[in-house]
C-alpha cells in the first residue's frame, strides 16, 4: 500500500504516506485510544478502526471522514478486518467475535 496508519494516545490516527514518510490525514473523533487498524484489501481509502472503549468507525482517508459508527457496547476491540471482497467487518473482543455489515 501507499500509506500507514498510526493510533496515538490523544485518541486520533494518522495515515502517513509511504513514499514521502509525510502525515496526509489526521483522524480525529474516537473517544478512546484506538486500539487496531486495518485498510480495506481492495478501497485503499478505507479504514477501520476500534478502540479502547468498543466503539468501531470506518474512515475515508481521502476526506477524513467517518462514514460508519459501531458502538459493541463492550470493552477493548482488540482486532479488526475487513472480508477480503465484500463490505463486512469482524472485531474481537475479548472472547467475543462481532460481524458488521457496513453495506448498509
Amino acid at each position: 500500500g501507499a500509506y500507514f496508519a498510526t493510533s496515538h494516545g490523544d485518541h486520533t490516527i494518522r495515515i502517513i504516506s509511504v513514499l514521502t514518510g509525510q502525515t496526509i490525514a489526521v483522524l480525529e473523533g474516537h473517544t478512546r485510544t484506538p486500539w487496531t487498524l486495518r485498510f480495506h484489501r481492495l478501497q485503499s481509502n478505507l479504514l477501520v478502526s476500534g478502540c479502547l472503549n468498543g466503539d468501531l468507525k470506518v474512515w475515508d482517508i481521502h476526506t477524513q471522514t467517518c462514514l460508519r459508527f459501531a458502538s459493541l457496547g463492550t470493552e477493548r476491540v482488540t482486532s479488526v478486518a475487513f472480508h477480503p471482497e465484500k463490505f463486512l467487518i469482524a472485531a474481537s473482543c475479548g472472547r467475543e467475535l462481532f460481524f458488521w455489515d457496513i453495506s448498509v
